[in-house]
């Protein structure tokens, strides 16, 4: 089990993930470092560690709820804070669904699939190229620092069953 292995002391093998080999270099560094100073308290281990497991694209509570089945001593400021120092860094990415974020380790460009039943969201790799930061918008006083694309609508399960919003 990752987690009995993380609160042993030991960081266990990371199953791989797509993404170029910067990213992907970026994110074992994170995974096994304890850069800026920041504590990496069992707590800080745990969430990474379900951040980089969960393909559920999470969202803070979620997490919060996860890690404190494991420790119940954990406040949500403490999950809160390091998300956010995280997407900081450019380690998870935010992905905002409307009224809730969610949180995603691949950071390399792909798009979303939110399910409008069961708000659930798929990664969706169209195989497009990123576009970058640079990008030139028509309104004076804007700069682009990035984009992503959710695509909505229900899933396969939603669509026959009674989560169905037709």
């Amino acid at each position: 089990d990752v987690i009995v292995a993380l609160l042993a002391g030991t960081l266990p093998e990371v199953a791989p993930v797509e993404g170029s080999q910067e990213h992907l270099a970026k994110l074992q560094k994170w995974m096994q470092s304890n850069e800026f100073g920041h504590l990496q308290g069992p707590h800080v281990l745990l969430l990474k560690a379900y951040l980089k497991q969960l393909t559920t694209h999470p969202r803070s509570d979620e997490l919060y709820a996860l890690v404190r089945q494991r420790l119940p001593r954990v406040s949500l400021g403490t999950v809160y804070r390091n998300l956010d120092r995280w997407q900081r860094e450019g380690v998870v990415t935010e992905i905002y669904c409307g009224d809730f974020v969610r949180y995603d380790c691949n950071v390399s460009p792909h798009d979303h699939f939110l399910c409008r039943g069961c708000h659930r969201v798929w990664d969706f790799d169209r195989g497009h190229s990123a576009i970058t930061a640079e990008v030139e918008v028509d309104l004076p006083g804007f700069r682009v620092e990035g984009h992503y694309t959710i695509f909505y609508g229900l899933c396969a399960a939603c669509q026959g069953g009674s989560n169905s919003l037709s």
